[in-house]
């Protein structure tokens, strides 16, 4: 009859309490509670998202006396039901301020067609965080942030008048842009390469949203020929990336080189790749393994804002910049500035067993793997660095005689 876990009781019961709860608060006071604790313990993340989602409702739902009691469940007759018609049927929209861990700050319930941007007010100044010490209840965040349907002037204007900082992009259509045009704003610009190209791909996307350029399926592994061409290579370090920074191979030196990669936590399993900027981002070790982890961490978050661009449909770059988002604070501010550019060369120090590691590097891309590149890590003849190399290749050779 229904999927209520054993756990909560009967049935019955939690229904009753719960139509009982709704509409004296009582459901509302013990989220205060929750919040007041947090507010407490300093975890409130005052960088705020709007946004609404539709559910749709069983036709019996719509089921209600014609003329509603004094006091029903949820409130205000018919809009505390929630229950309206849109081309969906029977639907109810649910409209959420969430902190910046996601955590709910505020909903509002309101029929399915009621537009988002009616209840960008409603959920902002229902936000009430009150305090264990005394005090007035906290009631506007630090920033909002939300999609084209709140991109209005009652909006902006209400914000505005608050003074809370507020990212909520225009309403823009770019399918008529011209390439000429791109160029001209490009110039104006001073895009650098990269961020041309980044913004072509955000073009390309718009002028073609349901047929999108089909790019080349992401690796999942490197083939054969490529594996046997990065072992050929064993004097240097060389790791093989994917678009996403997964870390899809390397060879023995490479191995050791990035052992606290592919020993680190973030890593999901032992068969699954690690991802270098999980490791970066979310591994407290990051920050003694890479001597600049502010440049580490720029790097990162440009490499995966291009390749957004590039492949905005990519479901596990997607998945990937979601649980960054939501985990590091550091990664999202990083996230929100729109950096892109590609890694291509440069000089990175790294703190290993060894010792202090000065390395140069370069980014090698593969004409028959388009979706992985080889990056390739060398040291300057004769230096400290080369030495190290030396004991370190020595101990890799040590330990995979070790471990056949």
């Amino acid at each position: 009859m229904c999927d209520l876990p054993g756990r909560f009781g009967r049935w019955k019961t939690v229904y009753e309490r719960h139509r009982l709860w709704s509409p004296d608060g009582t459901w509302e006071r013990l989220l205060q509670h929750v919040w007041a604790a947090a507010a407490a313990a300093g975890e409130i993340d005052w960088d705020v998202s709007v946004d609404s989602t539709i559910a749709r409702a069983h036709q019996h739902a719509g089921g209600c006396p014609h003329r509603p009691a004094a006091n029903p469940p949820g409130g205000d007759g018919a809009d505390g039901e929630g229950l309206g018609r849109s081309r969906g049927g029977f639907t109810t929209k649910i409209h959420l301020s969430a902190d910046g861990r996601c955590r709910p700050l505020s909903l509002i319930v309101t029929p399915g067609q009621r537009a988002d941007c009616t209840q960008l007010k409603p959920v902002l100044e229902k936000i009430r965080v009150t305090k264990i010490e005394p005090g007035r209840p906290r009631n506007k965040p630090y920033s909002v942030a939300a999609d084209k349907a709140y991109s209005n002037g009652p909006c902006r204007e209400y914000l505005r008048r608050r003074a809370i900082r507020h990212t909520i992009p225009e309403k823009g259509d770019l399918t008529g842009v011209s390439d000429e045009v791109l160029d001209a704003l490009a110039r104006a610009l001073q895009l650098t390469e990269d961020e041309s190209a980044y913004l072509y791909d955000l073009a390309r996307t718009a002028r073609r949203p349901q047929r999108a350029r089909r790019q080349p399926k992401a690796a999942a592994s490197v083939p054969q020929q490529v594996q046997l061409l990065i072992d050929a290579m064993s004097a240097t370090p060389v790791i093989a990336l994917s678009r996403r920074l997964d870390v899809l191979a390397s060879n023995a030196l490479g191995r050791a080189l990035f052992d606290m990669v592919f020993t680190s936590p973030t890593r999901r399993s032992s068969v699954s790749p690690p991802n270098l900027a999980s490791v970066v981002f979310l591994d407290p070790a990051a920050a003694k393994f890479y001597d600049d982890l502010d440049d580490a961490a720029a790097a990162c978050v440009r490499i995966l804002r291009a390749q957004a661009g590039a492949t905005p449909h990519d479901k596990q770059l997607t998945q990937l910049v979601g649980e960054l988002s939501t985990r590091s604070t550091d990664f999202r501010s990083r996230w929100a500035a729109h950096d892109v550019g590609v890694h291509r060369a440069g000089r990175k120090t790294l703190h290993h067993q060894v010792g202090e590691l000065i390395l140069g590097f370069e980014e090698l891309t593969l004409d028959s793997s388009p979706s992985i590149a080889l990056s390739a890590y060398i040291a300057e003849p004769a230096s400290p660095t080369a030495e190290r190399l030396q004991l370190l290749a020595a101990w890799a050779a040590t330990t995979a005689a070790a471990h056949p």
